[in-house]
């Protein structure tokens, strides 16, 4: 494992490049063992997506468990864990921040999301100005189960540049042809990097499992959301050990 936590000229080069990166058999079989054992415990429910759509779990739809779920140490530790964060610091260039923690499950006959990208300027998880995404597949992102497609060098195509006042400003996004796209490929235990900027879309879930997996995003600590952090609470904050709690921006239990 030791040295699939430093990342080769070549593979930061292919980041830059295209705005993604897949990192192969990055996570312990051991470790995806132990994040179903918590997915059994804490099921996608905290109601952001499947109550939005008057869904009940498992119906066909895609279901959600984000924020203070965290507190359950079957989860947190993916959280930190460094084969996760190192790839995440070095593509950064800065100490990384979870700017937003996200268990996405697909279940079967849900369906994909369209071509978009993640940069948001009115929401803390997207609102950074350097910030990626750790996606870790609990199963395989293949045919039958929704394949994730990106869009190569996508994420060159918003443009950040300099302002009037002091904040920088980001243009326009512009939308890259669909023939652009290519699978990731992205297998149970794989790592895909991506930059926030990157397009991409998921197909339809025509298995019989769920497609679920983990959709953290980290943003550079000098380049905080532009709306503020997400506000973790402090069972959250003791849930990472204390040689990484720095992960955690903002944490407190008052309303």
């Amino acid at each position: 494992m030791l040295d699939s936590l430093v990342l080769s000229p070549e593979q930061i080069t292919d980041y830059e490049t295209d705005g993604f990166l897949v990192l192969r058999g990055q996570i312990p079989e051991a470790d995806l063992a132990r994040l179903e054992v918590a997915f059994a415990r804490n099921p996608p429910l905290d109601g952001t997506l499947g109550d939005a759509a008057g869904l009940d779990y498992p119906e066909p739809g895609r279901y959600t468990l984000a924020l203070n779920a965290l507190k359950d140490p079957d989860y947190s530790f993916i959280a930190e864990h460094p084969g996760v964060i190192e790839p995440a610091r070095t593509l950064l260039g800065d100490d990384p921040k979870l700017s937003a923690w996200v268990l996405y499950d697909r279940t079967p006959g849900g369906k994909g999301l369209p071509s978009h990208n993640d940069y948001k300027r009115w929401r803390p998880v997207g609102s950074s100005m350097n910030w990626l995404f750790t996606i870790i597949p609990f199963c395989d992102f293949d045919e039958a189960a929704g394949r994730l497609w990106v869009s190569p060098g996508s994420h060159l195509l918003d443009r950040i540049h300099p302002g009037t006042e002091r904040p920088l400003e980001v243009d326009a996004a512009v939308r890259p042809d669909e023939s652009t796209y290519v699978d990731t490929g992205a297998r149970r235990g794989d790592l895909v990097i991506m930059n926030m900027h990157t397009w991409h879309r998921a197909d339809d879930n025509r298995s019989t499992h769920s497609r679920a997996g983990l959709f953290n995003k980290y943003a550079a600590a000098s380049a905080p959301p532009a709306t503020g952090w997400l506000v973790y609470d402090e069972d959250v904050y003791n849930a990472i050990t204390p040689v990484n709690r720095d992960l955690i921006a903002v944490h407190s239990d008052l309303p």
